[in-house]
């Protein structure tokens, strides 16, 4: 068996983000016979995220595989390969179909960004649309993907 983790902070579908993502679809699964065996949504409390742990500090996906994100930071992706968890970004947006395509060995994978989350981070809210600036705190993944926390009087 095998457990591959699919970042969702809206719940629906892929998410990037994924040092910051606190929702989660986990699924249990049988590669050799390219199966999903079981799927649960998972959510973490704020100091349980990625961003908030430390290196070599126990993390609640310690046991899975492979996370999947629409976008994470080369810093995530070194933190994830130190604990054993091959992380991929991916352009898929069904997190059910992303993870049949990965058993596949068809997912369409994309750039992970040379980058380290700071909470110095914060994106240039002037160039996301008006309906996404009035909703988003700023923290948006490469794809333009708010981090799902909600506005932080930031605009």
């Amino acid at each position: 068996m095998k457990r591959i983790v699919v970042t969702t902070q809206n719940r629906r579908t892929v998410t990037g983000y994924a040092a910051r993502c606190r929702n989660h679809q986990v699924f249990i699964v049988q590669p050799e016979r390219k199966r999903i065996v079981s799927c649960e949504v998972h959510e973490l409390f704020k100091n349980e995220t990625w961003f908030d742990t430390e290196s070599g500090q126990a993390h609640p996906f310690d046991e899975m595989d492979v996370l999947i994100t629409a976008g994470m930071g080369s810093g995530l992706q070194a933190e994830l390969a130190n604990r054993g968890i091959e992380g991929l970004v991916t352009t898929e947006k069904d997190p059910k179909l992303a993870v049949k395509m990965y058993l596949r060995g068809t997912l369409p994978q994309a750039e992970i960004a040379e980058f380290h989350d700071t909470d110095d981070y914060i994106e240039d809210l002037s160039r996301l649309p008006n309906e996404v600036r009035n909703k988003c705190c700023g923290n948006t993944d490469l794809n333009g993907g708010c981090c799902g926390r909600g506005l932080r009087g930031l605009v």
